[in-house]
């Protein structure tokens, strides 16, 4: 009977190291194809998708790269402030004087700097609208339209798609 148990924790034990062996490869695997975070301004294709499809000037190309490096910024900025925020937030329930009103306060900063963070977007996109000239501005919209329908259901970003369409594509 000692010996049958054994035989099975040592197939157990075996089973759960594979388990373990193809987690961590899946988690290695998605990470390094996925490339650069597509925020970080690091990654070349990321960084260059919009001024590549809507064929930006040289002229163009460098008030766009201007925008969006003042942009990330304070995008950046903002996200640093919300998370330091959540944390203290999330420190509260062992705070014995802390009160609900802390959590709210907190709460609604979070909501603001949010707010501020979709208000920031908007005028970025607004600001990149009007560097283009007549024939872009409809691509832009159809490109931007593309990537939000994606985005706003957590599919990603709706990039790797619209790359395979040809101009115009609105699936």
């Amino acid at each position: 009977m000692k010996e049958l148990f054994k035989n099975k924790l040592i197939w157990v034990v075996i089973v759960l190291i594979i388990l373990n062996l193809l987690s961590i490869g899946m988690l290695w695997c998605s990470h390094m194809c996925k490339g650069k975070d597509k925020w970080d301004g690091k990654d070349r294709h990321h960084k260059d998708f919009l001024s590549e499809k809507l064929n930006f000037t040289e002229a163009q190309k460098t008030a766009f790269h201007k925008l969006r490096e003042t942009h990330f910024a304070e995008i950046k900025n903002n996200k640093k402030k919300i998370h330091e925020l959540k944390k203290e937030l999330m420190n509260l329930p062992e705070d014995v004087v802390a009160s609900d009103s802390s959590a709210r306060r907190i709460s609604n900063e979070i909501g603001s700097i949010q707010a501020n963070m979709e208000w920031s977007r908007y005028e970025h996109f607004k600001q990149v609208y009007n560097l283009c000239d007549d024939s872009q501005k409809k691509l832009f919209k159809d490109v931007l339209m593309h990537i939000q329908s994606k985005d706003q259901w957590g599919k990603g970003d709706g990039r790797d798609k619209w790359r395979n369409c040809e101009k115009g594509c609105n699936k």
